[in-house]
């Protein structure tokens, strides 16, 4: 398995509901080491060029004209918090969980 394919089953472990312990540690692991420190309201903003982050953003001044933005949330829709157990089917390559709960994979995808 290669190690994207293998970073993005780690975060789908995480249960990230809005203002979770779960979301603090996905956001302590993944996001704060690339991003930096969220702002005042919890968003991470970076500046992407060519595929490559050249810096973090200072998010108290605004961005030059023409630039773009890609945005998503990172908590999801799950009712409880903690990690949970990811399986994966390399012959379908699709990744998946055994209950009730939501694999959460478009805020870890975002």
């Amino acid at each position: 398995m290669n190690k994207q394919r293998e970073k993005l089953l780690t975060m789908l472990t995480y249960k990230r509901k809005e203002g979770s312990v779960g979301q603090k540690l996905f956001n302590d692991r993944f996001l704060r080491p690339m991003m930096g420190k969220p702002d005042a309201t919890g968003n991470f903003i970076c500046l992407v060029v060519d595929g490559k982050i050249i810096n973090k953003v200072d998010n108290t001044k605004p961005l030059k004209a023409g630039t773009i933005a890609f945005m998503a949330h990172h908590d999801t829709v799950h009712r409880t918090d903690g990690i949970q157990k990811v399986f994966y089917d390399p012959t379908t390559d699709f990744a998946f969980v055994d209950g009730d709960e939501c694999l959460g994979a478009d805020c870890t995808t975002g």
